[in-house]
Order: structure tokens, then sequence, then C-alpha cells
């Protein structure tokens, strides 16, 4: 059984015990005829308080908080019995006992909600660092690209095959999604990913690195690459904004630039590097 499911069995079992605990102080307090003094609604009022607070304090916030209540409300009593004789009751110690128990099961409560939420959180950001694709694309995004870069890189040094990094770039990306809006500029990366994924063969590597920029490993030289990015420039032009007249005249324009691995490539870094400063000659 994993630790979380634990956490959430352990939640269960407080939960049904702060149910039952409710249950047996309401019937004690009708018992006890609490209600019929407004002392009792007073209490009941401080009660929910310190219920209310102990959820953020922690346990030993909550007794500490439960204790002074406890140590306020046991000298008014006494003070009562002493300057005016009042006589002292069982029913003190009802909220003697009620009032740090509920701050004990509230804050135990709520400690085990924090760290089933903390758990959550730790699983959902290892799960992002073993994610390699775009959800909305349906690529692989930029950690899949550092991760299998090498991968291309080696075939060139072992087996001599050429091996071609082209970068294309939406132009203008954040003018236009503040044109069209956050949804529409999705729907326009992922037709951009759509139609610039159909000029490609099979094996060569597909990636959104960012929101305007895509990555293409190409198992080819310098004239097969220039081919693709002709392909490429002519398959985006035909990508239409939406369907409103607001956006017929809107295009997609895009920065396309490659470059074929050779002496200067040292690490997949400066690859990127060497194909990113392709684009600035693509205006």
């Amino acid at each position: 059984m994993g630790s979380n499911e634990k956490i959430s069995m352990k939640i269960d079992l407080y939960a049904t015990l702060m149910v039952g605990y409710f249950f047996v102080a309401c019937i004690a307090f009708v018992y006890l005829e609490l209600s019929k003094s407004l002392e009792g609604y007073i209490m009941l009022m401080i009660l929910m308080i310190v219920a209310q607070i102990s959820y953020y304090l922690g346990k030993t916030g909550a007794l500490i908080v439960g204790m002074i209540v406890d140590f306020v409300y046991c000298t008014y009593k006494f003070y009562l019995s002493f300057t005016k004789g009042v006589v002292l009751d069982n029913k003190i110690f009802y909220w003697i006992i009620i009032v740090p128990l509920t701050a004990l099961l509230i804050s135990t409560i709520a400690e085990l909600i924090l760290e089933m939420q903390v758990k959550i959180s730790e699983l959902e950001e290892k799960n992002k660092k073993f994610i390699m694709m775009d959800e909305s694309t349906g690529i692989k995004n930029g950690r899949a690209f550092i991760n299998e870069m090498p991968i291309y890189m080696n075939l060139h040094k072992r087996y001599k095959m050429p091996i071609t990094l082209v970068m294309v770039r939406l132009k203008y990306s954040d003018k236009l999604a503040s044109i069209v809006g956050e949804d529409l500029f999705k729907e326009v990366i992922r037709k951009c990913s759509e139609v610039l994924g159909e000029t490609l063969r099979y094996e060569d590597g597909k990636y959104l690195i960012d929101k305007k920029t895509f990555a293409y490993i190409l198992i080819c030289d310098e004239d097969g690459a220039l081919v693709v990015k002709n392909r490429m420039k002519e398959a985006v032009r035909e990508i239409k904004i939406g369907k409103e007249k607001l956006y017929k005249n809107l295009n997609v324009e895009v920065q396309i630039g490659g470059f074929t691995q050779n002496e200067q490539v040292i690490d997949p870094m400066s690859f990127i590097n060497l194909a990113e400063k392709e684009l600035e000659y693509d205006v």
C-alpha cells in the first residue's frame, strides 16, 4: 500500500471519527441542558472558533489555543464561585474536555490533508519531468528534444549520416496571441504543427520547444533541408486563422533556419545555437 493510500485511509478514518465525535458531543450538549443558558451558546460559539483556528495552526498551536480557552473559562468559573457563590457543577467538565479534544481532532485532519496535498504536488512535479509530449499538438516537447538530440548526433559521428536541425519560429507571436486570443492562438500552433509535420518523413524528429518555436531533426544534408524548408514555407501560407471575417487578413508568418551537423557542433546546445542563428537570416 502506497503512502498516499495510507494518508487517504487516515483521512477517511478521522473524518468518520469526527462525525461520530460531534454526534456524541451534540447528545451530551442536549443531555446536560447546556442550551438553556446563554453561557452554553457562548461556549459553543467559542468552540467553533477554536475548531476553525485549529485547522490552520497544526496540533501544537491548536492545543495551545484549546488550553488557553480552558484556562480562561476555568478562571472565570472559579471567579464566579468565589465572589458570587456560584456552584460548580459537572457541566464545566464538558467544556474543559471538548475544547482541546476538538482542537486536536480538527488539527490532525488538517495536517493529514496538508500532507496529502504536498504528496500530490510532488507527484505532479515528478510527472512533469517525465512528460515528453505536448498536449495541444501531440508532438514531443522541449524536454524530449534535449534527451533525443544526442542520439541523432551520435548517428552522424558513428555512421556519417547527415543530420540537419531545422528551427521554425512563429513571427509576431505575441501580437498575434493578443489579437486572436489564447485559445485561437493555440489552435494556430496546432495547425502549424500539423501542416509542418506533413512536409516531413516519419523518421524525422518533431518537437515543440516553446509556444512559438518548433524544432525538427532531419536525416538529410543541406540540399535536402532546403527542399524541406521551401515546403514548410508553402504549407504555412495555406493556414487560415479562424473562420471570422475579422481574421481574414491575418496571415501566419514563420522564420525558418537550419544547420547541418559539422565540426562546429560540439554538443546539443551548440547545435541549437547555430540553428537559431540561421533564423536571423530568414526575414
